[in-house]
C-alpha cells in the first residue's frame, strides 16, 4: 500500500491498520476506492470484518457497518 496507494488512500489505509476503526467519510471513501479497485461485495464485507475484529464483534459489525457496504455497492436503498 506505501508504493502504490494514492497518499489519501495510504493515510486511511495506514489509520485502519493502526486502530482498527475509522469513522464514516473515511469509511466511506475506502470503500469506494476498493469498489474502484475491482474488489467485490464478498472480499469487501471479509476485509472490513477483519480490521474490525480487534475491536468490533461480529454481530455489531453486520448491526451497524454492513448495511453502508452493501448501500456502497447498490444492494440497498433506493440504489
Amino acid at each position: 500500500a506505501q508504493n502504490n496507494y494514492p497518499l489519501c488512500m495510504y493515510v486511511i489505509h495506514k489509520n485502519l491498520t493502526n486502530d482498527s476503526h475509522l469513522k464514516h467519510n473515511g469509511r466511506l471513501q475506502y470503500s469506494l476506492f476498493l469498489k474502484g479497485l475491482g474488489l467485490s461485495l464478498n472480499d469487501s464485507l471479509k476485509f472490513w470484518q477483519n480490521k474490525f475484529s480487534a475491536k468490533t464483534s461480529l454481530d455489531k459489525f453486520n448491526k451497524d457497518y454492513a448495511y453502508n457496504l452493501r448501500h456502497t455497492y447498490g444492494l440497498e436503498g433506493k440504489r
